[in-house]
């Protein structure tokens, strides 16, 4: 299954985005690095929900993570309601899921897919 230490970096968006958005308009969103303080990240697999082995700053760190199970999924947690919740991959510059949310807003949810990368961010915006 390919045993990763993968990384969720947490930024804060100035301008709202959507799943279908591209690269120009990720860069164009002015998505800044955000303490992860106010936010929970989680991965599940398999149906269990896995807390990150460390988190620092903006990032969240998963260690022996199996980046090429099929069953890869997040769920995120807000402190407040927000517009969207969209995953990239930094180093492919590829939008890689909108997540949907609960009617507070606050929880956001999503498969990630099988075979991805190992950094990727997490995109709040307003």
């Amino acid at each position: 299954m390919g045993f990763e230490t993968i990384s969720y970096e947490l930024r804060h968006c100035q301008e709202t985005l959507s799943g279908d958005a591209d690269w120009e308009q990720v860069q164009a969103a002015a998505c800044d690095p955000q303490d992860a303080a106010t936010t929970t990240v989680e991965l599940v697999h398999e149906g269990g929900a896995e807390s990150p082995d460390s988190t620092s700053g903006s990032v969240y760190t998963f260690e022996d993570w199996p980046v090429n199970s099929p069953s890869h999924s997040i769920s995120v947690t807000t402190s407040e309601a927000v517009s969207s919740v969209i995953v990239v991959e930094p180093t492919n510059e590829v939008v890689r899921d909108e997540l949907t949310s609960d009617a507070s807003d606050t929880r956001w949810s999503g498969f990630i897919g099988s075979r991805g990368p190992t950094e990727y961010w997490v995109l709040v915006t307003p």
